[in-house]
This record gives structure tokens, sequence and C-alpha cells, in this order.
């Protein structure tokens, strides 16, 4: 997870909108490093491989650390494969704004409904803490002057001074420890704010400029997120389809798959403008992102809600054509080549406790995609 500082740069990397190639950003950044867990319940991490740079995700139980300790055989995954897929799943998670709204709206009512002024509090208890330190200086000295007239020996002025300090140095160490535990409890709910605030933000963006997110801002909503990945089984026999279509489309003209920047859909904008039919609840650049996501992973139409019927409605209409032909001069990335994935399940969740071991809060809201379904 982030530390609370972390996840308020969040609101900058949401402000920007991803232009141009990510191609060499790739090279170097795994944004699910950390986030998948394979059948051996370790992480996996991302690692850019020989001189082609092949990008993937190897699973930390394969590193034979002790000879006596078997590797878990755990197969490695293709980065661009698994990160279009996760990505294609977490846009569609937060494809609906307003629960993100609703999310940050509970956090933000649970730090008011708190009623605790940590600020007051903490400077009340260091108004304190002064006083019982100015009372111990005042009787540390005053006892040193009676041990002194009554002629002690080191030893017995020690023990006087302390019997006489024990009560104001058991006050203080009360109160610091009060102090300590309230400013704890105000970085909490100011890391909250700060949480609800990002949501806030995120939902803003939710929908189609999320998908031409880079890998390093995906990686910031996945801490968001606290997504976790896991692997359900060992391997995969699923390759992409042979009919798949819109995989096909590309791989027929020997075409990248292009990526849809603010810019490149300025470009296509017009084309959707005064189309007839009813208006849908996702928009058409949603729909575009997703459908040219699949083309980059091969994944399943279900991966894809409402995709199939789009791309064929498109594509009959000879759309989808002249949307090909607008973006043709522009970055793209190579289309499906027939690896696979292991099924997968995804996960995010947001934590709406305040403090950590309060029961008179609600549990966290489980943000769990219903994604168990294989690639």
């Amino acid at each position: 997870m982030f530390t609370p500082e972390e996840l308020q740069e969040l609101n900058q990397a949401l402000a920007r909108t991803g232009q141009g190639p990510r191609l060499r950003e790739s090279d170097e950044i795994h944004p699910l490093s950390i986030h998948v867990f394979g059948l051996c319940g370790a992480h996996y991490t991302g690692a850019t491989q020989g001189r082609a740079r092949r990008r993937r995700y190897r699973c930390a139980g394969n590193r034979q650390r002790d000879r006596r300790v078997p590797k878990c055989g755990c197969k490695s995954l293709d980065a661009e494969l698994i990160e279009g897929r996760v990505w294609s799943e977490v846009c569609d998670l937060l494809s609906s704004p307003e629960k993100l709204l609703s999310l940050a709206e509970e956090l933000l009512d649970m730090t008011k409904a708190s009623g605790v002024d940590y600020a007051a509090r903490i400077e009340d208890l260091d108004s304190q803490i002064e006083e019982i330190d100015t009372a111990l200086g005042i009787t540390v000295a005053t006892t040193a002057r009676q041990a002194a007239r009554r002629k002690l020996g080191p030893q017995a002025a020690k023990e006087f001074t302390e019997r006489a300090t024990r009560p104001l140095e058991k006050e203080l160490a009360e109160l610091e420890s009060l102090r300590e535990q309230a400013a704890a409890w105000q970085q909490a709910a100011e890391a909250q704010v700060a949480r609800a605030q990002d949501l806030q933000r995120l939902a803003e963006k939710a929908g189609s400029r999320m998908y031409s997110m880079s890998l390093s801002q995906q990686q910031e909503v996945y801490g968001l997120l606290d997504l976790r990945v896991t692997v359900l089984a060992d391997g995969t026999r699923r390759r992409v389809r042979s009919d798949d279509t819109v995989v096909g489309w590309f791989r027929a003209r020997n075409a990248d798959v292009p990526i849809l920047t603010d810019a490149a859909w300025e470009r296509v904008a017009p084309i959707f403008e005064g189309r007839p039919g009813r208006k849908a609840k996702v928009g058409p650049r949603a729909y575009l992102e997703a459908i040219l996501t699949k083309a980059r992973t091969g994944c399943a139409w279900s991966a894809v809600p409402g995709g199939q019927s789009i791309y064929h409605k498109w594509s009959t209409s000879g759309l989808w054509d002249r949307l090909m032909e607008a973006l043709a001069d522009l970055p793209g990335t190579p289309v499906a080549q027939g690896a696979a994935l292991p099924p997968l399940q995804i996960e995010g969740r947001v934590d709406p406790r305040l403090l950590i071991g309060n029961d008179s809060v609600p549990a966290e809201e489980d943000l769990k995609t219903s994604s168990a379904r294989p690639m």
C-alpha cells in the first residue's frame, strides 16, 4: 500500500492524460508488481528480459534462495497481456463514478462524525506536558537541596529524588502516551480525508479518460484500490481464437493497435457526432478503448461488456474502418499474437474505517470484480 503522502500524489497523476505512446515507459515500469499472487501464495514482480526487452511477471516463489526449498513452478506471465486485462477490468469497475463518490462522501462524513478536534487535543496535551516538565525540574532542584541539607550520600540522595519525582514521571509518561495516540489518530483521520479526496478525483476521471492513463498512473490507481490479482490455475489452454474478428482485422492488415490518447480521440470524436440512436450509458470513447484493449491483449469478449455487439455494429456499418483510417498514422502497439493468460480473480478494496480496530465503524467496502473467469 502507498503512504498517505504517496496517495495524495494521485491527484497529480490523475490530472495527466497519458499523452503520447507508452512504449519506452513500459520497459521500466511494471504496475502490477506485488499486486499479482500465484498459486503458491507468493507475489509476482515485473522483469524485462533479453535484447528484445520482453516484459514479463515472474513469481517470487521461483527464486531459489535456499536449495533445500524447491521452486514453486508458477509460470511467468506476459506483461502486456495481464496489464491490459487487469486495467480493462479496473476501468469497467470504475465506470460508475457514483459508487466512488458515494464512498468518498462516506469517508468524509465518518471523519466529521468522530467529533474530535485532534489539533486542539494535541495542543492541550502539549500544554500539560510542559507543565509537568516544569514541575519535574522544580522538584529535582528542591529535592537536591533537601538532600544536601540532610547530608545524604550519593545513593541515598538519588533514591530520595526518585521517590519525589516518581508520581510526576508516571503522569508525564501517561500524557506523552496520550499525545502519541492522538497524533496517530490525527494522521489516520487526515489520511482518510486525503483518501476521500483521491476517490473524488478518481470519480471525476472515471470513464474514457482512464483508458489512456500511463503505466505509472495505473500503478498509483492500483495502490489506491489495494488491488489484488490472484492466479486461479496453473498455466492456460485458451489461445486467441483464429476467428477473433477484431484481432483478425489488425492481423489481416499487418497493423498495430492505435493508442487512444487525447490527441487521437480528438481526431475521431467528430465521427460520432450527430449519429442517430439512443444515448448509451457508456460513451463511445470508452467502448473504442475497450475494443482496442481486446485487440491488444486477446482477452475474451466477456472481459469487454457490451463490446462485441458495439464492434459488430461499427464494423457492419463501416464506422470501424473510418475510425481506424483516421488513426492509422498514430503510434500503436502490436496486436495479440496468440499468447494467453490463466484464469484470474481481480479485486480491489477501499477501506472506510477511520481507525484500525474501531468496531463502531462499518467494515471495508468491497470493490471486488466478478472476473474469476478465464481469459
